[in-house]
């Protein structure tokens, strides 16, 4: 087991997408180190260490960046609130960890307003592990984890947010997993066990977008996966040389295949602060999945028309039969206009389908990119 473990580049790339997270951002460095098997103060040594001459001055270097972590205000309480929340999912053994070769861990800055930004550049100091992506604008989530996979230089790559909702002790055990099947994963997943935590509407709609996914995309998903995974390098090259403009991720890491596993885990309410995912955010969201992924639309309105056609040829030839045949006047104007108001409708909603996948032609043909890098460190 011992020779099979060395023979992987265990080597991490750890992807952070940021947006206004200064309240999370401290605490999420504090446990991730903890679980990759250091303390904040070791990571904040390992940055300094080629200065020092001397184990008594790394004493002096280690007990400065302790005082430094307190400054930034990781308080025993909310360390004690996400030991406890960590708990609810299961936690694997960690030594498995200490065969990595290196990581980093990079944080992108999705046009942060608050002081997010200030925080990474504290801990940078500190950490020479730790890189800064930082937007010139907000340009969303899909944007912030293409920069950062496009960043990565490891083996292995680690998406997850900063929130402490992806619980960061399910990195020991997608490791495990890797290393155990030989390297042979390209692609770890993480996946909620229920839908605890949403509201009972959300939860409602999130099951439905999966279900009418699954039935009309060759594309399967499933529900409670999140972006939360770990991905080889010959899966992330695949991912990246999709240049799509609309990206919809979830369905992109199964597009591209390789073998994968699931791991699932209990949900862990956020640290700090409200998502940034309202209702309708989620809509658009899911709506743009279906459209990048599947032509049904497309085929059921084709399908649409060749019902109303065949209904309203019958409909024509027994009315003509009807009034010359056997004399009966046209009767109905309500019913007349009330079939005009409602087909008017129906031919917005097709037009207003249609017009969803030209925009995205128009948008894909521009070649814009994804996002623009103000500084990158």
């Amino acid at each position: 087991m011992g020779e099979r473990m060395k023979k992987l580049d265990l080597s991490l790339s750890i992807i952070v997408p940021c947006f206004n997270e200064e309240a999370n951002v401290n605490l999420f460095y504090t446990t991730l180190l903890k679980v990759l098997g250091e303390s904040p103060k070791d990571s904040a040594d390992s940055a300094k260490s080629s200065s020092l001459k001397s184990q008594d001055s790394t004493d002096s270097k280690r007990a400065d960046s302790a005082d430094s972590i307190s400054q930034d205000s990781i308080e025993s309480a909310l360390l004690a609130k996400i030991a406890t929340d960590s708990q609810k999912a299961k936690k694997p053994k960690r030594p498995k960890l200490n065969l990595l070769k290196n990581y980093e861990i990079i944080f992108v800055d999705d046009g942060s307003t608050d002081k997010t930004i200030d925080k990474i550049r504290a801990l940078q100091k500190k950490d020479k592990n730790i890189r800064l992506i930082k937007f010139s604008r907000n340009f969303g989530k899909e944007a912030a984890m293409l920069a950062g996979l496009k960043a990565a230089k490891n083996t292995l790559s680690f998406i997850m947010d900063c929130d402490l909702q992806d619980p960061p002790e399910l990195l020991c055990t997608m490791i495990e997993k890797y290393i155990n099947s030989n390297g042979a994963l390209k692609i770890i997943t993480a996946k909620r066990k229920d839908r605890s935590g949403d509201s009972k509407l959300r939860a409602v709609f999130t099951e439905m977008f999966y279900k009418v996914n699954n039935l009309i995309s060759p594309i399967k998903l499933q529900s409670g996966v999140r972006d939360f995974r770990l991905l080889h390098r010959d899966a992330l090259q695949s991912i990246l040389s999709m240049n799509e403009y609309h990206r919809f991720s979830k369905a992109i890491f199964e597009f591209v295949g390789f073998p994968k596993e699931v791991v699932e885990y209990d949900y862990i309410e956020r640290n700090e602060g409200e998502s940034k995912w309202n209702f309708w955010k989620l809509f658009v969201y899911a709506i743009g999945g279906i459209v990048s992924f599947s032509t049904v639309p497309l085929k059921i309105i084709t399908y649409v028309g060749i019902v109303i056609f065949a209904l309203s040829s019958l409909y024509g030839a027994w009315t003509i039969i009807n009034t010359l045949i056997f004399g009966n006047p046209v009767k109905g104007y309500p019913s007349i206009v009330t079939l005009i108001a409602f087909f008017g409708g129906l031919q917005i909603i097709l037009l207003g389908v249609i017009g969803e996948y030209i925009a995205r032609i128009y948008e894909q043909s521009k070649g814009r990119p994804h996002y623009f890098i103000e500084y990158e460190d």
